[in-house]
C-alpha cells in the first residue's frame, strides 16, 4: 500500500484528518498535564479521548474484515498492532534508561532503569505488585515483631498482632 499524502487523504483512502486532528489533540492534553500546566491538569481526559478513538477505529477495522472476509484474522490484526507498537515502545525504552542516566540521581535512576525492564515485556504491574507484596510482608513481619514483644508482657498480644497484620495487607494491596 502506497504512503498516502494529504492531497489524497478522505474517504477513499481511509486515512481521515477529522480523526488525526482529534489524536493530536487528545495526545496534546496529555503533554500539557505531564508537563505541569495548571490550566490542563485533566490529560486524563486526553487518554480517555485517544482510547476511544482507537477503539472506534479498531472496531471499524474489525467489522470491514468480517465483511470481507467473513471473519476475524486475530493473528494478522495483532501483528499488525505489534509491528505498529513495538518499534515505538523500544525506542521510548532505550531514550528513557539512557536519559535516566544523566537527568535523575543514582536511585531514582536505578528505579527507571528497572521500570524500563519490567515495560519491555510489558509486565510492569506485575513488578508494581511484587513490589507491593514485598512492602506488606516488610510491614507484616514489623506488626508481628511488635506484637510479640507486646504478647511477652501482656497475654493474647500475638493473637490481636496477627489479626492487626490480616487488615493492614489487605488495606495496602487494596
Amino acid at each position: 500500500m502506497a504512503p498516502v499524502s494529504r492531497l489524497q487523504a478522505g474517504p477513499a483512502s481511509g486515512f481521515r484528518l477529522d480523526i488525526q486532528g482529534l489524536r493530536a489533540i487528545a495526545v496534546m492534553l496529555v503533554v500539557l498535564c505531564h508537563a505541569g500546566m495548571p490550566l490542563f491538569a485533566g490529560g486524563y481526559v486526553g487518554v480517555d479521548v485517544f482510547f476511544v478513538i482507537s477503539g472506534f477505529l479498531i472496531t471499524g477495522w474489525l467489522v470491514r474484515r468480517v465483511e470481507q472476509e467473513g471473519r476475524v484474522p486475530f493473528a494478522a490484526f495483532y501483528a499488525a498492532r505489534a509491528r505498529r507498537i513495538l518499534p515505538a515502545a523500544a525506542l521510548v525504552l532505550v531514550v528513557t534508561a539512557i536519559a535516566s542516566r544523566f537527568f535523575l540521581n543514582y536511585v531514582r535512576a536505578l528505579s527507571a532503569l528497572h521500570d524500563c525492564v519490567w515495560a519491555t515485556f510489558f509486565a510492569r504491574l506485575a513488578g508494581a505488585a511484587g513490589h507491593r507484596i514485598a512492602r506488606c510482608a516488610a510491614l507484616a513481619r514489623r506488626i508481628r515483631t511488635r506484637a510479640a514483644e507486646q504478647g511477652a508482657r501482656d497475654r493474647g498480644g500475638w493473637r490481636a498482632g496477627r489479626g492487626l497484620v490480616r487488615v493492614v495487607v489487605l488495606v495496602d494491596l487494596a
